[in-house]
């Protein structure tokens, strides 16, 4: 049978598992990381040691199963930001989800009209964990980097930029950065006029079922894996662990107790609150 491999990247390590067409699992690899706190409110990750837990975790994976993998699909945590160079480095550490170094400035956003035009446009309430605020924190506090920034990034994107040589996002990751128009698909005009940046310092969104092709060579090498893989989008954990879980029907409910926890339901359309509380993901 074909087999898919999995790569979930997760806050506290990379998971990569084997999956046949009949849902077992063959093969699997774990690789942790650690996360890095360097003052009160602050949590900061390396991209780099994630990228070679991810890279390693595929390798692993591959080299077990003895074939190559009919695609290869990512889950990944939520809210994580960084800057990128002109030329492809990062310029920051991975700021996370945890990191609350932007409260004060969510905290100024969220009663104002702004504020909540932004939340109803997004479906990301205004909290220091959405990648808006971050980006937003980073221009008053950080603004000579800041204006040297050529993208702004999640660390899935950061592993397809190394993998395909350009940026991608999913909807889902994206729709939880507070910067993306989840009734219009596209980077959301007010987020970006607030944080100070553009759409063509963002990565391209595309469908969570995207297939991506063209793996570099020298990858390829390293992954064992032929350089014609398919690599699908993807989502991010708290959807793809909704849909796992099977609990998609009308009144059924997940939840998710991990690094962070979480109560879902999967819903038709979207839906916002007034009291700005609800993560309204696609």
């Amino acid at each position: 049978m074909a087999y898919i491999i999995g790569v979930d990247i997760g806050t506290s390590s990379a998971k990569v598992i084997a999956v046949m067409e009949d849902g077992s699992v063959k093969a699997h690899c774990q690789q942790e990381y650690t996360i890095q706190q360097p003052q009160a409110g602050y949590s900061e990750q390396d991209p780099a040691s994630i990228l070679a837990a991810v890279k390693n975790g595929i390798r692993s994976v591959a080299t077990l199963m003895r074939e190559a993998p009919a695609a290869v699909s990512f889950s990944s945590a939520m809210h994580s930001v960084m800057m990128m160079s002109e030329q492809g480095s990062a310029m920051t550490p991975l700021i996370i989800w945890a990191d609350n170094r932007s409260e004060a400035v969510a905290d100024k956003l969220r009663g104002t009209s702004q504020g909540k035009r932004i939340y109803q446009q997004t479906g990301t309430p205004i909290h220091a964990m959405s990648p808006l605020c971050k980006i937003m924190w980073w221009k008053e506090n950080e603004p000579v980097l800041f204006k040297q920034a050529a993208c702004f990034i999640g660390i899935k994107e950061y592993i397809f930029y190394h993998f395909f040589a350009k940026y991608i996002t999913d909807h889902s990751i994206a729709s939880a950065t507070g910067l993306f128009n989840i009734h219009e698909l596209r980077w959301n005009a007010d987020s970006l006029a607030i944080a100070g940046i553009t759409e063509r310092q963002l990565p391209e969104a595309v469908s969570s079922d995207t297939i991506i092709t063209g793996l570099d060579p020298a990858i390829a090498a390293e992954l064992h894996l032929p350089e014609d893989t398919k690599f699908i989008a993807g989502a991010s954990d708290g959807c793809l662990a909704q849909l796992g879980s099977n609990a998609l029907d009308a009144g059924h409910a997940s939840l998710t107790i991990g690094t962070s926890g979480a109560v879902r339901m999967a819903v038709p359309t979207a839906m916002t609150d007034e009291q700005n509380r609800l993560f309204t993901y696609i």
